[in-house]
């Protein structure tokens, strides 16, 4: 078992569905000063998925894999 598996074994989690099948799994690491630490595993590929926003601010650590960001500079996203 790699460390990653062992890291989220026990923990508590939410999939999040899209159009009915698994996008991604949600896995809460930690609470620390008004931050939540999560795991994100996506299942599936973001695709045909609408835009969406996140009504809070972040930043990912890609431990696998990769992704690409489009984002719109009409709703305050990077030119």
């Amino acid at each position: 078992m790699s460390w990653l598996h062992r890291l989220c074994t026990g923990r508590p989690c939410r999939v999040i569905d899209s159009g009915g099948t698994p996008y991604l799994i949600r896995i809460y690491l930690a609470h620390w000063r008004g931050w939540r630490l999560y795991l994100h595993r996506f299942v599936t590929a973001d695709g045909e998925r609408w835009l969406h926003d996140h009504p809070f601010s972040g930043c990912a650590l890609v431990l696998s894999g990769g992704y690409w960001e489009e984002v719109l500079p009409a709703l305050g996203g990077a030119t």
